[in-house]
């Protein structure tokens, strides 16, 4: 005779049997569902979900020589800003490069050093997390590690 478990909710104290057989139609539930969608998408299928017409192309790179940042043209077509970098690569449009100024700089510097974090700064500044760090290392600003203390140098 098989040892009764005990399960919280509906499947409490169940009688063995009843209990194998609800476990064995939700495996062979499982089984079944994963290999059927296996079978039916392959990559090849997935790729013709993100595709982007010649049409759209044309107008990613129009917009990006109009003055659209890439992150505005992924959210703005759904795709991934590297989609639109590699869009751009490929059609060998010359990348605009954001250099941080004097005073973005400076008004970077001040919020870190308000308390603030990368990203935050980041944020409020219009810069990745990543330019934020580079222009505080540049201006000789000791960065916070993760939990808030200063580096050491």
């Amino acid at each position: 005779m098989p040892q009764r478990v005990e399960f919280a909710g509906q499947f409490a104290n169940l009688p063995f049997d009843l209990f194998s057989q609800i476990i064995g139609n939700i495996s062979k539930s499982l089984t079944d569902r994963t290999q059927g969608e296996l079978t039916q998408r392959s990559r090849t299928d997935r790729r013709h979900l993100f595709h982007l017409s010649e049409a759209q192309v044309k107008e990613i790179i129009a917009a990006y020589k109009s003055g659209s940042t890439t992150y505005e043209l992924a959210m703005q077509y759904g795709i991934h800003r590297m989609r639109v970098s590699r869009i751009l690569e490929r059609s060998q449009v010359l990348r605009r490069r954001r250099v941080m100024n004097d005073l973005d700089a400076y008004q970077a510097i001040e919020l870190y050093k308000s308390g603030l974090s990368l990203v935050r700064v980041g944020e409020q500044v219009g810069y990745t997390s990543n330019a934020i760090r580079k222009a505080l290392i540049d201006n000789g600003i000791v960065t916070r590690d993760t939990h808030g203390r200063d580096r050491k140098s």
